[in-house]
């Protein structure tokens, strides 16, 4: 199963797609496109991969996405299972030619320029609610309507105080098919096997390495180790059952496959900042 090269439905007659999608689970495979993505979550939990960065997603979540930038969101497991949930989301798509030949060239979106050129990285806008009633109001719009709504959305994204980069690391590389094949192997490995044991010589196997040569790709792919890595999807669950569970801290621990609670007390703070109890009334305090 190989990172897709996905063709969006963007058409040359058309330089924005803005899409409403109501869906039992989010169920693209890891994939990407030369297109821009906005995506903002309505309805629906779960992870979301953007290149090498983990996280969870919920309702509010707002990501935009770079030109050929690999991504996925995979819905919590509940979603699979419970036919009376729902994941809901709004997906933007727009064009590098509609940059190029129409913001690049207009003085006045230098701002939203800038913006595009870190979206290579992925990026997350925090406090996203006051952009949600725009980004409704574009998929009901058409035509010129649609494209002037839609640069206004963009300046709004440009001003916007409180994001976040995805990923940062200067050794993070952009799709290339052979490469997202072994990744997307390791990541479905991973995915699925996080909470038990997993030494460096079953998944080098899978991504048909020796453990020096997979250590030595997964580093220059992503800029971090496979342990991090695997250690980030760990806090991540983590973080995800200390806010909707009424487990005991040990107990998440164990779930999240840590079977040291001084290691996992101290990935956690090195991750958030927080220890796990803390975390855990910070949550309790502002839902």
């Amino acid at each position: 199963m190989k990172a897709l090269l996905e063709k969006t439905l963007l058409r040359e007659e058309k330089s924005v797609l803005a899409r409403r999608f109501t869906v039992p689970y989010f169920s693209s495979p890891f994939h990407f496109h030369p297109e821009y993505e906005l995506t903002y979550i309505i309805r629906g939990s779960g992870k979301r991969f953007v290149g090498a960065s983990i996280d969870n997603f919920e309702k509010g979540d707002l990501i935009l996405l770079g030109s050929n930038l690999p991504h996925f969101w995979r819905s919590d497991a509940e979603y699979y299972q419970d036919q009376g949930l729902q994941c809901e989301a709004i997906v933007i798509h727009f064009s590098d030619q509609f940059v190029e030949q129409i913001i690049q060239k207009i003085p006045e979106f230098r701002l939203v320029m800038n913006l595009l050129t870190q979206s290579v990285h992925g990026i997350q806008f925090l406090a996203s609610q006051p952009l949600a009633d725009r980004l409704e109001q574009l998929v009901s719009t058409k035509k010129v309507k649609q494209v002037c709504d839609f640069l206004e959305l963009l300046d709004a994204l440009a001003n916007h105080t409180t994001i976040r980069l995805l990923n940062t690391s200067a050794g993070y590389s952009q799709a290339k098919e052979t490469e997202n094949d072994r990744m997307l192997r390791t990541l479905e490995f991973t995915l699925a096997n996080f909470q038990r044991t997993i030494n460096l010589g079953e998944v080098a196997d899978l991504a048909n390495l020796t453990i020096t040569s997979f250590c030595r790709y997964f580093r220059k792919y992503t800029g971090k180790t496979y342990i991090d890595y695997l250690n980030e999807i760990r806090i991540s669950h983590a973080r995800k059952l200390l806010i909707d569970s009424v487990l005991t801290i040990q107990e998440i621990g164990l779930i999240s496959g840590f079977q040291n609670m001084s290691n996992f007390h101290r990935l956690f703070k090195l991750q958030t900042g927080l220890s796990p109890l803390a975390y855990r009334k910070i949550a309790d305090t502002t839902s």
